[in-house]
């Protein structure tokens, strides 16, 4: 199965002006899909009109949001980029809101606009995804937890969504992934970004990943979290996600900040250059 790949924006990792130029970059590089909260909507309509061909997924938080502003806005996303907006659903809190959102959003917009569901480990996302036959980002395919539920979240989707509707095709799976000539530069210019990452995820959000005596680097490398390395570790990566999960159609590079700029930026290209290809 051939793979689509992009972006999925972390709400902490990049200010507006340093993802609209890694937006640019994706697009001028073949990637086909860049993932960013609703909640950044001004920067989704200047994405709109500095890229060409690249998809935009509109991440959108249920359980903050109401039904009609927020399907709105990704109508008028969609006007001034017909064909090129999707959106995902982090469908948290009251059920029955979730539905009326999920009811509006089918509604109104036209069919070209694919709805997906937002899951991390748990199987209650690819369940809830299933029943109501969306398509399914796992955001934390990578992370311990969510590689083992890999397998199993997709048996949920299935069994719910029935044989028929359910398409491999169309499941994305997000990780992080930073890439260099040599994995020597590649640990060194992540090394003080992952560092403010990690304690930036403990202090405002209580996650954990690592005992506070750990290398984050070489923690998150070994335990399969991040490709921080090669183009040939990003390979590999993708072909360890291709067996636990057994088979996907898209991979997102979880957009991090814990290189630089220019560091960035050359990762998206080595990956385009040396990664991609082999996928297609």
């Amino acid at each position: 199965m051939a793979l689509n790949f992009g972006a999925l924006d972390a709400p902490i990792a990049r200010t507006a002006e340093s993802l609209l130029e890694h937006a640019m970059h994706l697009d001028a590089h073949g990637y086909d899909y860049l993932w960013v909260p609703l909640d950044r909507a001004e920067l989704l309509f200047d994405i709109t009109k500095q890229t060409k061909h690249l998809k935009l997924g509109v991440c959108c938080n249920v359980s903050d949001s109401d039904a009609m502003p927020m399907t709105e806005t990704i109508l008028s996303l969609h006007q001034k980029a017909p064909d090129r907006i999707h959106v995902g659903l982090n469908a948290t809190g009251n059920q029955r809101r979730i539905d009326t959102t999920i009811e509006t959003l089918r509604a109104i917009l036209p069919p070209t606009i694919t709805l997906s569901m937002l899951s991390q480990a748990s199987p209650a996302g690819a369940q809830f995804a299933g029943v109501n036959r969306l398509g399914l980002i796992s955001s934390a395919a990578t992370t311990p937890g969510g590689f083992n539920a890999l397998s199993p979240s997709w048996d949920v989707y299935q069994r719910n969504c029935g044989d028929s509707h359910a398409d491999r095709g169309t499941w994305a799976l997000a990780g992080p992934v930073h890439i260099a000539e040599t994995k020597k530069a590649a640990y060194r210019q992540v090394e003080q970004g992952l560092s403010r990452w990690v304690e930036h995820l403990r202090e405002t959000q209580h996650v954990d990943l690592l005992s506070k005596d750990e290398d984050p680097v070489n923690s998150l490398v070994t335990n399969g979290m991040a490709v921080i390395g090669t183009p040939t570790d990003a390979i590999k990566q993708i072909r360890r996600l291709r067996k636990a999960s057994g088979g996907f159609g898209c991979f997102l590079q979880t957009v991090h900040g814990w290189a630089d700029q220019q560091s960035s930026l050359r990762s998206y290209e080595l990956f385009a250059q040396r990664v991609i290809p082999l996928f297609k």
